[in-house]
């Protein structure tokens, strides 16, 4: 058997550490350059950024679409040493029928009312329930005045595309309860992530004297972002009226209301709508009186199979939780 000598030996791991660096070279050839991942990243968001989406309402005539609401309060009052704490669980399932839709984009369309829960609790009084769905158990009299409309046309709507409206016909008073409009106002021209749009309001308000006041609000709309079709946008309602009366500010909670909504583009529709109301004013009966107002409502679109059964309210004898997220955090979007 032949020796290897040293010098074969040396030639060997020579040519084997020469065929690792080229394997090495040929590796770092076929990786991407840092710097060029980071310069795609940032072509492929400022594309996404430039882009701009229409938003616009597409609805089909002689068609249903069904919502489940659902609106939580709590409200706290100390007054002169004394505290009282009222909470309120409603839960509403709601139809539109689309009667008219023309060629231009405007629609018509008739809200009504197929169900509805309601559940009060006042301080330590026992808590109080009406389901339209269980009729055999009675209507409570703080609920009858509410339980007549259910089953029946609320309200007819006619709106343009962008959802403004254009036509409202009801027998019903229409309360401002700081919800917005039936339908989310959504830009007329094509937006690109980040932009505003705004949509003015007024509300009035009585003050320590007796005097009205004429607030002017308005109702802030910002495209926050878009994933997989879906649209997110934000909602903040803001005071432009300098409010220095705390009876008015107290008067004022309810319109005070953040969140946001989620628009489907492919379907033209929103599909659900969130609001939230964090507020606390102090001094509006005196300066020992504290008023507290938590609140959050869910506006959800339902499938065209689901249920309509409405699910029954808690029945525990202690107030509602409410999950609430402050006005300054902003809303938070979930994808």
């Amino acid at each position: 058997m032949k020796r290897i000598s040293r010098i074969q030996v040396g030639g060997l791991c020579l040519a084997i550490a020469c065929f690792a660096q080229a394997a090495s070279a040929q590796e770092e050839r076929t990786k991407p350059p840092q710097d060029s991942l980071s310069a795609l990243e940032r072509a492929t968001e400022n594309a996404v950024s430039k882009q701009r989406f229409d938003l616009n309402y597409r609805f089909a005539q002689d068609t249903k679409l069904r919502w489940e609401i659902e609106h939580t309060r709590a409200t706290k009052m100390h007054m002169v040493g004394e505290a009282q704490e009222t909470s309120t669980r409603d839960r509403l399932i709601t139809q539109w029928n689309f009667t008219a839709v023309e060629s231009d984009g405007t629609f018509q369309f008739e809200n009504m009312i197929e169900s509805m829960m309601l559940w009060r609790k006042v301080g330590e009084d026992a808590p109080i329930m009406y389901d339209s769905t269980q009729p055999d158990k009675g209507v409570p009299p703080e609920f009858r005045e509410m339980q007549v409309v259910v089953g029946k046309v609320i309200s007819a709507i006619g709106a343009d595309s962008s959802g403004k409206i254009l036509e409202r016909r009801s027998d019903y008073k229409k309360t401002k309860l700081g919800v917005g409009e039936i339908l989310v106002p959504l830009p007329s021209e094509p937006v690109a992530v980040g932009q505003s749009w705004s949509v003015p309001d007024q509300f009035q308000a009585t003050d320590e004297h007796g005097l009205v006041q004429t607030l002017s609000l308005r109702v802030l709309h910002r495209l926050e972002k878009v994933v997989d079709g879906k649209a997110y946008i934000s909602i903040r309602t803001e005071m432009l009226t300098p409010v220095e009366s705390e009876k008015v500010r107290s008067q004022s909670m309810q319109q005070m209301s953040s969140g946001y909504a989620v628009f489907d583009l492919a379907r033209g529709q929103v599909i659900f709508k969130e609001l939230n109301w964090n507020e606390r004013v102090q001094g509006f009966e005196g300066n020992d009186s504290l008023l507290t107002y938590l609140a959050k409502r869910t506006e959800r679109l339902l499938p065209e199979t689901q249920s309509l059964t409405v699910k029954p309210a808690a029945t525990s004898s202690h107030a509602v939780n409410v999950e609430i997220k402050p006005r300054d955090g902003g809303p938070i979007l979930r994808k």
